[in-house]
């Protein structure tokens, strides 16, 4: 699940999830395709949300070229932010790449990390 993956929504256009990401959009694309049942993409829409949010704050380097492993092993400024993310992407990607049902407690801690990083 890579930032800038083509995620089609509704399958009538794809959003690309990029440096240009509007973090309030996504966050509201996420809890609209959690309310009609696609919960995969809420996933990746929140988790989207969540790291352009945290690069944008200054937490967070962003590398086009990185996977999330790399994002958040050298991507994080902090031991404790890396100690977050590392266990969260380790988490998500088998839900994604792995076929795992993603359940609302998954979609819930997601929306909650993205709390406070809404610009």
């Amino acid at each position: 699940m890579k930032i800038t993956d083509r995620i089609d929504i509704a399958n009538d256009r794809p959003i690309v999830l990029i440096g240009g990401i509007n973090v309030l959009e996504s966050l509201d694309l996420a809890r609209a395709a959690r309310a009609g049942g696609d919960r995969l993409l809420a996933l990746r829409l929140y988790f989207a949300a969540l790291v352009v949010g945290l690069s944008r704050l200054g937490s967070l380097d962003f590398r086009e070229s990185w996977t999330n492993h790399e994002l958040a092993l050298r991507g994080a400024h902090t031991p404790e932010l890396r100690a977050l993310l590392v266990p969260l992407v380790d988490e998500l990607d088998p839900l994604v790449y792995g076929g795992r049902a993603v359940t609302d407690a998954h979609l819930d801690r997601l929306e909650a990390l993205c709390r406070g990083i809404e610009r």
